[in-house]
């Protein structure tokens, strides 16, 4: 018996071959996820820990010497996140598809927003910056989550 296009079926075991193939490279993709699910929630951490330091000084929107210092130290763990995950992952070399840039953006979302209605509105409000730093952290482990069941 032929296939549509003409050619005979595999045999059995070719088919078990082909499946074994198939596992092995859904797991390869699946391992390779590993790096950019731990740059999501150190971003997550990173970013939520300096919305608390800001809740805990008087004035987030003038330039401290502390919140200087927390944005120089949050500036510098992402920036080690992202060495690490681009160094390690073979997914950096191939670029970025449309779920990391859905999941930055949630993470930028959160951030900007966040930043700009508390320094605004809500300097030294610790149960503001409380809830920033919660919406931001969310937003990047539900990020880890989706991509962690992809393979």
């Amino acid at each position: 018996m032929n296939n549509m296009d003409g050619t005979a079926p595999p045999s059995a075991t070719e088919a078990d071959r082909l499946l074994g193939e198939a596992r092995r490279l859904a797991r390869s993709s699946h391992d390779a996820a590993w790096p950019w699910i731990a740059f999501l929630l150190g971003l997550g951490a990173t970013t939520s820990m300096a919305f608390l330091a800001f809740g805990t000084t008087t004035r987030p929107d003038a330039p401290t010497a502390g919140n200087t210092a927390v944005v120089l130290g949050m500036l510098a763990w992402v920036g080690a996140l992202m060495a690490f995950a681009i160094g390690r992952a073979r997914g950096a070399r191939r670029g970025f598809g449309r779920r990391w840039i859905l999941y930055i953006t949630a993470w930028a979302a959160t951030y900007i927003i966040g930043l700009l209605i508390g320094s605004i509105w809500f300097a030294g409000n610790l149960a503001y910056w409380t809830i920033a730093a919660t919406a931001v952290g969310v937003a990047c482990i539900v990020g880890a989550v989706l991509e962690s069941r992809r393979g």
